[in-house]
């Protein structure tokens, strides 16, 4: 069955936990026993159950109200499976967002409908663009505390829209009460000046990312010679694999596959996604970080290269300021060698001439490594994204698209 993967943002008690956790209800995702869990124990203001529970997992969590770190839950319909990621919305998890929305084929960006477009809604839905997600949904919230009025949505709405053509982006705006499980899944009665899509309309109606191409790739995470015949154990990241030659990336190495097996099994093909060992014959060594591939893709082994940053650190980078670089499981020092752009979030401004990066700063970068790396212009995501880690704390201290 299909997978759709998406993410929902926005602000410090916009409502994303108790979306989900009605959005579970109304599908029929929670199980029964964990429904009258919460329904005994936990209850909103107006007696309703309080939906939030559902995913807010931390004590912390539970204790404070907010949602800290990231929470996973899985549901489906008879169309497809979908995994969700609840990111917190304080400024200062921006980085828990970040890491979440990189592998996620949607977002959804909640906007309180009683505060409007907020600093925050604009660092999310720039994080979106800046990640390549280009499907996105804005969910005008705690419609209910509005009474439903369609000029309050117009007015949030014409500032969505003006905020997604700054960046290029065509989202879809509904009104919704997570609450009460308005234009959820089924259309809002009490809205019925609103004539677009359900929330899960728009879900159902979504495309997971595809790989840009047939030809195979496989990162290699582990390497052991054995009976002069090298073992090489990764993960297949795209297209598949069978026995014959393919090729090793640093080098152009021609590699012949003897034998492959997963699961403890024996197989004559590898497929996207799966976990591997190869048997291989070679005339040179096979190491951790390699590329092993069959077709031509995108790929890059360069020493400098230029990037799209988000900055996690409470420690200023400048330029020459040294990290650890690392691209799937490469990892090689290099510096800052310039920094181009710093966008404003507060403005929308595309700042020149930046000295210092500071925390939660998008910025674009070039970094000069001590040795090549290699790297794919967007065909191959693993290797189309990376981190820098701080060397005098093994923090990691941003995260970076080539």
């Amino acid at each position: 069955m299909e997978i759709l993967k998406f993410i929902t943002a926005g602000s410090v008690d916009d409502g994303k936990s108790t979306l989900i956790g009605r959005l579970l209800y109304e599908t029929g995702n929670i199980p029964k026993d964990e429904f009258n869990f919460i329904s005994s124990k936990y209850l909103t203001a107006n007696g309703q159950p309080d939906f939030s529970r559902f995913t807010d997992g931390l004590a912390d969590e539970r204790a404070k109200g907010i949602t800290i770190d990231v929470a996973y839950r899985y549901f489906f319909t008879t169309n497809r499976k979908y995994v969700i990621a609840d990111s917190p919305g304080h400024k200062e998890f921006t980085r828990n967002m970040f890491t979440a929305a990189s592998n996620a084929d949607l977002a959804i960006i909640l906007v309180d409908g009683l505060c409007g477009v907020t600093e925050q809604t604009k660092r999310h839905s720039y994080i979106v663009d800046f990640l390549g997600i280009k499907q996105l949904i804005y969910a005008v919230n705690k419609m209910d505390l509005l009474d439903y009025q369609e000029a309050e949505f117009i007015s949030i709405q014409s500032d969505l829209l003006a905020l997604s053509n700054e960046l290029n982006s065509s989202p879809v705006v509904i009104p919704i009460s997570a609450l009460n499980g308005e234009n959820l899944v089924v259309k809002s009665n009490k809205m019925n000046w609103y004539a677009g899509p359900t929330l899960l309309t728009c879900l159902e109606n979504s495309n997971p990312k595809t790989s840009t191409g047939n030809a195979a790739a496989m990162w290699v995470q582990h390497a052991s010679k054995v009976d002069n015949k090298w073992i090489a154990m990764g993960k297949v990241l795209q297209g598949s694999f069978s026995l014959g030659n393919i090729v090793k990336l640093p080098g152009d190495v021609p590699v012949n596959i003897l034998s492959a097996w997963k699961a403890g099994s024996y197989c004559e093909n590898l497929l996207a996604q799966e976990a591997a060992s190869l048997k291989l014959e070679s005339e040179v060594s096979i190491e951790r970080g390699d590329l092993l591939v069959n077709g031509n893709l995108d790929i890059c082994w360069e020493d400098r290269i230029k990037v799209r940053c988000c900055y996690f650190s409470e420690n200023p980078a400048r330029i020459h300021s040294v990290f650890w670089i690392k691209v799937a499981g490469m990892v090689v020092k290099g510096e800052i060698d310039s920094i181009f752009q710093r966008y404003a979030i507060d403005t929308g401004v595309l700042e020149e001439n930046v000295e210092s990066i500071e925390l939660n700063d998008f910025v674009w970068l070039e970094l000069q490594l001590d040795s090549p790396i290699l790297y794919s212009l967007g065909s191959i995501p693993e290797l189309s994204r990376g981190i820098l880690i701080d060397p005098s704390s093994n923090f990691t201290a941003a995260a970076f698209l080539v």
